[in-house]
């Protein structure tokens, strides 16, 4: 028996469909592991110790099972680096001596039996690339969110790529705060031709503030026209989607979160539908183009297919491990069984892949300029105004443009140089200068990817995480504005530590991306090294700007403040002896002395009952006896001493 094991328990009936009885598919759900609770790498070689994650043992457990009936073991998690480093885990874990690594981009008969018949081995530079970016993580999240706590006695936290998303989001309120609006004039002038309507505005430099001189042009209905351009303009197809704009058209269009699209497209990708949906290229390979090509000569576009293969130009700093997101199946539009976002977004990936490949819409342009006829203050006034006609509908007669330009251009009627026009009216219009929009799912992803904070496949993780999980942010009426947690933790970091430096979040990533690459320029340890000497030079500036109080324990050593997930507390522990203590207003309460107690006698507590014997009747703890309050029924006496 053959063990092929994969990610998500969604891609398990196609694969072993696809494979046959020889084969035996399974999967890890993920990540089986995870940093040890409360592990910070140390220098000086930054090593990384993990668990395997609590709820992921009877997954490993269901695993090794296998292993021991399989002849051979197949890891066939997913094709990006993350899926590498589950691939390495799943190895480790299951102590696999010689396992077969394979992955596809797409979940079709043809890609898995190709990936099945040429394995490859772990490729450990992938590995160590996203160790690198775990370790990173650790570090700043955790050094930084426990000083924060310190320095505020709050329940805050910090992260290497989270922190710089919310500094975007507060950065851009306090635009729209500070911004101071400016009273300026638009001049618009109408006119009928041929029984067309058309406008022309006022061309000025800058802003018109001048409310007397805009009057005065406003005033002039006479002019000439002085300049009439004519030429053909191509306006080609739109690329396919990458990661970051499935994530930024899927949250326009469906007006969800990121972290949802991200979802709909795992779905989509699971059931066979579209190809891997985490990939930054932006171009399809020949194959698909080929598909796409003989799809649209069969389905009555013959002479919309274009002649020669678009290849468009992908953000710097791509990998393109693999094409864009593009369906599975070319003669599959409208798939059955979809719920209606999913078919909204299938669709959107299908239209986008497909018109790629058509020839570019053209246009027959016109570019007219007009001038009053009487000089105002010194000099006759320019006004301007743009036509054009579609001629030939291209990529256009598949899909409609999402570019204002293509959708606002009018129709011009025929108009010659020298002829005099006397519009039929000049709208004076008062305005006033907006400011910058805020943020939105789809807005914030594009500055994310703009200032190179993270990578495709992690917009949606972390705006989610500082969303919903931290809530650093909040959406109100469709946009995104910082909550005071979000100010606080912003404004606390900013001009400190580095890593809220755009700049710097952009060159890090491409180190991690020179790692995962082989280069021999970097290494895991020196990556790191630099960081953390950094960051302790840069906390020691934070605690002159904030200074921090520290406790000691009995035996000497620094008490740590920490979180407790389980009870939803902060508590202290002795980085030595490990004592802990409990939290009381920000700084270590007393040690609870051990309660010695006898059937019968009053209870320490609440004063009102009496200790009496109890018995675990279930659970872990059954028939173990212990001492309780005969009153707990009514006051909920907490009293609780083992026998």
């Amino acid at each position: 028996m053959i063990l092929v094991i994969v990610e998500s328990p969604g891609k398990i009936k196609k694969l072993q469909g696809y494979l046959g009885s020889d084969y035996k598919v399974s999967a890890s759900i993920g990540h089986i592991t995870e940093l040890k609770a409360g592990f910070i790498p140390e220098a000086p070689d930054y090593n990384l110790s993990f668990d395997i994650s609590k709820d992921k043992k009877k997954v490993v457990a269901g695993l090794r099972k296998l292993v021991k009936k399989a002849d051979l073991v197949i890891l066939a998690t997913d094709p990006d680096r993350e899926g590498e480093a589950i691939a390495w885990h799943l190895k480790e874990v299951l102590k696999l001596k010689n396992p077969q690594r394979i992955a596809f981009n797409e979940i079709n008969k043809k890609s898995v039996l190709s990936a099945v018949s040429s394995p490859r081995s772990i490729d450990m530079n992938l590995v160590e690339a996203q160790k690198a970016r775990q370790s990173l993580d650790r570090i700043v999240g955790f050094k930084i969110s426990m000083l924060l706590i310190k320095a505020f006695k709050d329940k805050l936290s910090a992260g290497r790529v989270q922190s710089p998303a919310v500094l975007l989001v507060v950065e851009r309120e306090r635009e729209i705060v500070d911004f101071k609006p400016v009273k300026h004039f638009i001049i618009q002038a109408f006119f009928i031709n041929d029984k067309i309507k058309w406008t022309a505005k006022l061309k000025n430099k800058g802003l018109l503030t001048d409310e007397s001189l805009a009057q005065a042009i406003a005033d002039e209905t006479s002019f000439k026209i002085v300049d009439v351009i004519k030429k053909e303009s191509v306006t080609k197809a739109p690329p396919p989607l990458n990661t970051s704009a499935l994530q930024q058209k899927g949250a326009a269009a469906l007006k969800v979160s990121p972290d949802k699209i991200m979802n709909l497209a795992q779905k989509l990708y699971e059931a066979g539908l579209i190809t891997y949906h985490r990939t930054d290229s932006v171009n399809l390979s020949d194959s698909a183009n080929e598909e796409i090509k003989t799809m649209l000569i069969e389905t009555g576009f013959k002479d919309y297919v274009d002649d020669s293969i678009n290849k468009f130009k992908s953000k710097g700093g791509a990998q393109e491990a693999h094409e864009a997101v593009r369906p599975s199946n070319f003669n599959n539009p409208k798939p059955d069984g979809l719920s209606e976002q999913s078919l909204t977004l299938y669709e959107l990936i299908y239209k986008r892949a497909v018109a790629q490949r058509m020839k570019p819409a053209l246009y027959d342009t016109v570019k007219v300029t007009l001038l009053t006829e009487e000089p105002i203050s010194g000099e006759k006034r320019s006004f301007e105004v743009s036509g054009r006609t579609l001629t030939f509908a291209g990529w256009q007669k598949y899909i409609k443009s999402d570019n204002k330009k293509d959708r606002n251009t009018p129709v011009l009627p025929s108009l010659k140089k020298g002829m005099i026009l006397v519009a039929d009216k000049v709208e004076l219009l008062a305005k006033k200068t907006s400011p910058p929009p805020r943020y939105n799912f789809s807005s914030l992803v594009k500055a994310l990817e703009s200032k190179g904070i993270g990578r495709p496949s992690t917009y949606a993780s972390i705006i989610q995480n500082i969303n919903e999980d931290k809530q650093y942010i909040e959406v109100v009426s469709n946009v995104l504005k910082p909550t005071a947690k979000g100010y606080k933790v912003a404004d606390s970091l900013v001009n400190v530590f580095q890593f809220m430096d755009y700049s710097y979040t952009e060159k890090m990533e491409k180190l991690l991306d020179l790692l995962a690459s082989g280069s021999d320029k970097v290494s895991y340890r020196q990556i790191i090294t630099i960081a953390d000497q950094r960051l302790i030079k840069e906390i020691e500036v934070f605690e002159g700007i904030n200074p921090i109080e520290h406790f000691y324990c009995e035996c000497g050593s620094e008490l740590e403040q920490r979180y407790s997930k389980k009870s939803k507390g902060h508590f202290w522990i002795c980085c030595n002896c490990e004592q802990i203590l409990p939290d009381k207003n920000g700084k270590p309460g007393q040690k609870k002395e051990k309660i010695v107690i006898s059937e019968g006698e009053l209870c320490p507590i609440c004063k009102k009952g009496k200790a009496v014997k109890k018995e675990f009747s279930k659970g872990k703890n059954k028939g173990k006896s212990y001492i309780g309050c005969s009153t707990w029924n009514t006051t909920k006496c907490n009293l609780f001493v083992w026998c």
